[in-house]
């Protein structure tokens, strides 16, 4: 804007305050841009990493990493639920090494797998069946949920140190779920609270993610059947091959050298099903008596 030397005094300074309040209302709506493009910047990389069938381990260390830049954090850990839906199992590489590093030089040990057990107490397990948001704050209620990650006693003992020394003061607990699926849930920390509009984004990542993790599970499936089917292939192939068969007994040799009987060694490498009869010669040779009072030829 050109500013007009002939002005007074008074004039100019009004008109710089007008400046200055369209740079303080235009301020925002930057941050809110530069917010939104990374945002969209992770949810990319994702779905690129998804689109080129990167492990999962790749695509949730990817997440971690991301999420820990932006939203200033201790980066996520997430949990996926076992076959029979009573576990979360925490994920490797999601957290952070700097993370790892500091927890293993508090407690000397090695950080032990990490399996959240199915309870009504467990703060991970009450966020999945809610389908919503959880929010923990409070060294308590912080403690608490650190105590879910393992039965010992000893690391019980430190999750102060662990709590103090890292700085988690606020936890983030997203489920994630699709439709009537529930996959798991993703935790989120740091020292300052989730303001609404944080959380509002993490929302749509989340989802993203939850995404990724259900094609990936249908990836690996495909690869399961597809695998299932080769192995089914090629037991019918070498059932049509040659079969090595006792030329008395009439029992057949596998692959491993064992003989075994017909309808076992069949049922084995077919889907064949066998129904017992007997035939008119065996019916001759060992019930001759049945044969003649029933005058059969």
């Amino acid at each position: 804007m050109k500013i007009d030397n002939h002005k007074s005094k008074t004039e100019l300074i009004a008109e710089i305050q007008k400046l200055r309040q369209a740079l303080d209302q235009s301020t925002p709506n930057v941050n809110n841009l530069m917010r939104q493009c990374d945002d969209l910047t992770l949810i990319n990389d994702l779905n690129a990493a998804v689109i080129q069938q990167k492990p999962l381990n790749y695509l949730l260390s990817l997440l971690s990493r991301s999420v820990s830049a932006i939203f200033n954090s201790h980066g996520v850990a997430v949990y996926l639920l076992s076959r029979d839906n009573n576990l979360l199992e925490m994920q490797p590489n999601t957290l952070p090494p700097k993370i790892s590093d500091l927890i293993e030089r508090l407690l000397s040990v090695k950080i032990p797998e990490v399996v959240i057990k199915r309870s009504s107490d467990s703060y991970y397990f009450k966020a999945l069946t809610s389908g919503a948001p959880l929010t923990i704050n409070g060294a308590n209620n912080v403690n608490k949920l650190i105590y879910e990650f393992t039965d010992s006693k000893i690391i019980r003992k430190h999750a102060p140190k662990i709590q103090k020394v890292i700085g988690i003061k606020n936890v983030l607990i997203f489920p994630l779920v699709f439709g009537d699926t529930a996959l798991g849930v993703m935790d989120i920390s740091r020292k300052t609270a989730f303001v609404d509009s944080e959380v509002r984004r993490l929302r749509q990542i989340v989802s993203q993610v939850t995404e990724a993790i259900l094609y990936h599970k249908a990836i690996l499936e495909k690869e399961s059947l597809l695998q299932e089917l080769q192995e089914t292939y090629n037991k019918l192939k070498k059932l049509s091959g040659l079969i090595p068969i006792c030329a008395h007994c009439k029992k057949i040799r596998d692959d491993s050298g064992y003989w075994n009987q017909v309808e076992k060694y069949i049922s084995e490498h077919s889907d064949a099903v066998f129904s017992h009869g007997i035939c008119p010669d065996c019916m001759k040779q060992y019930y001759p008596e049945f044969v003649a009072k029933k005058n059969l030829p």
